[in-house]
């Protein structure tokens, strides 16, 4: 048993003999005075003894609502997942944070050979997930709208700060995103060895292709019991940051300095914000333009319905590369309307390879062929003909001025022996 956990034991033994002869308010300072001395696992410990002193104590349910999401490392499920991730025991401290995962001689992580993707799922459904709520339910324990705590540089270990009530909503909003976000990846099937991948990258073997051939249910639905809650917890966050969001602004530029404060540089972004999740939150009930892009009609149903895999979404893959033309569904399962296929193309070959491809060819009444082809703006093209896919005849070179390009040509009576390819010219 190490060091820092006959600490943990020994600090947890010393506080619980002494917390039944003390008041909340005298363990919510005991718990500042730990705070202060950047012990937060003792933090944690006296501010959880003066909530059960007093369950609704708005100081201690808001210290300790923070207090146990950073003492999270140091509490045994978090100190296992990290050692699982190989992070060392030494340089854990959330004051200064030092443990990093060993690489290899070429900067490449090293990992665990049982750790797999879902582990990590797994840890944040059903550890942080829960921890996520048990905070929140901390935070909505603070009624008073004219709430205030000063936490001093000597706590905080960076500048004095104030939390009032509209600081305590959008820290609620953060946390019922986090659980949303939660349910929502717990959903999606990652059951990969991250082992497995590594070696392909080590081999020089790994590719998108690769990784979706191996793993052919991966981002597929793995469970759909959460989505109703991760629903509910979107919704619940909106209304948190509404509220939070309006306490805020009516504060004014700032004076103090409180956890979250006003910039009048930033009003418009954040009006955008705000009236997009508005606008996201009403979707749920159906189709809604959005306000700050009336041209783009969004429904998040579909994003909670367990319907709508990610995968589905994925165009054609051929190595790193994207098949143009492929994308099966612009609206992501009526996620949204409007989106133009070309730009989510463009956007996608900012990060991918682009493979061009043709369309099937249409027979005109004058015998003519139509030849439509996928390619992305801006690259140049040859086209090419053969009957005996040994001599290749150039048809057409050009730089594409758009994604979708439609030629005729004449060979039309020759199509049961007429075959064409089209490739990418540097």
């Amino acid at each position: 048993m190490n060091h820092k956990v006959l600490t943990a034991i020994g600090t947890a033994l010393a506080i619980g003999s002494i917390a039944s002869a003390q008041t909340a308010d005298d363990l919510v300072k005991q718990g500042r005075d730990f705070l202060a001395a950047t012990n937060m696992f003792a933090a944690n410990l006296s501010f959880s003894n003066a909530v059960v002193k007093s369950p609704n104590h708005p100081v201690a349910n808001v210290l300790h609502a923070a207090s146990q999401l950073l003492a999270w490392p140091d509490q045994p499920i978090g100190s296992n997942f990290l050692t699982a991730l190989q992070f060392p025991a030494a340089g854990r401290n959330i004051y200064k944070w030092t443990s990093q995962v060993p690489s290899d001689s070429r900067g490449l992580p090293l990992v665990s050979e049982t750790l797999n993707a879902r582990d990590i799922t797994d840890i944040l459904r059903t550890n942080l997930a829960p921890g996520f709520i048990a905070a929140e339910a901390c935070l909505a324990k603070v009624t008073d709208i004219n709430f205030q705590l000063v936490l001093s540089a000597r706590e905080t270990r960076t500048v004095e700060v104030t939390l009032d009530f509209g600081d305590l909503q959008i820290l609620r909003a953060m946390l019922k995103a986090a659980e949303c976000l939660s349910y929502n990846f717990y959903s999606w099937n990652l059951d990969a060895r991250l082992a497995a991948i590594r070696t392909l990258y080590t081999n020089e073997q790994l590719s998108l292709e690769r990784l979706l051939m191996d793993y052919p249910h991966l981002l597929q639905y793995s469970s759909t019991n959460d989505l109703v809650s991760a629903k509910s917890a979107f919704q619940a966050g909106v209304a948190r940051y509404l509220e939070g969001s309006q306490r805020i602004r009516a504060r004014g530029a700032k004076v103090v300095n409180y956890l979250f404060n006003f910039d009048p540089s930033d009003a418009s972004g954040e009006e955008k914000f705000r009236q997009t999740l508005i606008d996201l939150n009403s979707s749920l009930a159906g189709a809604v333009p959005l306000a700050v892009a009336d041209s783009y009609r969004v429904c998040l149903a579909p994003f909670f319905s367990g319907r709508n895999p990610v995968r589905a979404w994925l165009p054609a893959v051929r190595g790193n590369n994207f098949v143009l033309g492929s994308l099966p569904d612009p609206t992501f399962g009526g996620l949204v309307e409007g989106l133009d296929p070309d730009q989510i193309e463009d956007t996608l070959a900012q990060y991918l390879g682009t493979i061009p491809s043709i369309q099937p060819l249409v027979r005109l009444p004058d015998q003519k062929l139509r030849v439509s082809l996928n390619v992305q703006r801006g690259n140049g093209y040859m086209v090419q003909s053969t009957t005996n896919l040994l001599q290749w005849t150039d048809l057409t070179a050009f730089i594409a001025p758009s994604n979708h390009i439609s030629f005729e040509i004449s060979e039309g009576l020759n199509l049961p022996r007429l075959f064409y390819r089209l490739s990418e010219r540097k």
